[in-house]
């Protein structure tokens, strides 16, 4: 039993990591989910746009979404298993 009592400070470490893990990788996909949606939703706009000043406008925000989604693959890539390393290379 006093096994168990010394060595629970190090297994709530390890299981506070995971969960920590966990919610980042969650929270990135969020990010990268959302900035496709809004890579998507500009695009339709500067298609559907007349007005130059729209569509300039409309390929900025593209570029942000991009940039926004490139950072947030970057964070997300090491924290992945084999299978999400895989399906990352695909994306």
């Amino acid at each position: 039993a006093l096994l168990g009592l010394q060595n629970l400070p190090a297994l709530n470490g390890r299981l506070d990591s995971i969960v920590d893990n966990t919610a980042e990788r969650l929270r990135l996909a969020q990010v990268i989910t959302l900035e496709q949606m809004r890579v998507q939703r500009e695009f339709r706009e500067h298609l559907l746009s007349a007005d130059s000043e729209t569509k300039r406008e409309a390929e900025e925000r593209i570029a942000q979404a991009r940039t926004s989604t490139d950072a947030a693959l970057e964070q997300i890539a090491p924290l992945l298993d084999e299978a999400g390393q895989a399906t990352l290379a695909q994306f």
